[in-house]
């Protein structure tokens, strides 16, 4: 028979090929954010795209501010901006991440759950009670109901 680090090894190539398949098509992009959501960078006229947004929290979610090395705690609001204008086209997937600090317009989805783990974990102070808070928004195209089981962003 196959000994355990056998076993373990035969799953996690398992795991790693079913990553490997599922990210193939995902680019993955740093810098300033506003670079990569244009309709070329975006390649749009490839059909549908998921954007995931995940900037530093705005200011007004209570957050601590020294966690980045460059923050301007505004970047959420131009996300969000951008997020709200371009969240009607049946062309893109648009989820973004907060603190559910603000509302967002009708049609989009709210998604909360408590973060187990990370700066949550740490001290009895911000981090514990914010774990409690976080939040993606998805835009009206994002999949609902049973198609969402097949992934939010399978496109």
């Amino acid at each position: 028979g196959r000994g355990h680090c056998d076993v373990i090894t035969a799953n996690l190539v398992e795991y790693m090929g079913r990553l490997r398949d599922r990210l193939r098509r995902v680019r993955v992009c740093s810098g300033d954010w506003k670079r990569v959501v244009t309709p070329v960078a975006m390649r749009l006229d490839t059909g549908l795209v998921g954007v995931f947004l995940d900037s530093p929290y705005s200011t007004e979610a209570n957050r601590d501010m020294d966690i980045y090395a460059h923050d301007s705690g505004e970047v959420a609001h131009e996300v969000r901006d951008w997020a709200i204008a371009n969240g009607s086209d049946p062309r893109l997937r648009i989820a973004v991440c907060d603190y559910g600090e603000a509302e967002m317009p009708t049609g989009w989805e709210r998604f909360t759950w408590i973060a187990h783990g990370g700066y949550g974990q740490q001290g009895d102070g911000r981090g514990k009670d914010n774990r409690k808070r976080e939040t993606i928004w998805f835009s009206e195209h994002c999949l609902k109901g049973d198609e969402a089981i097949q992934g939010r962003f399978e496109l």
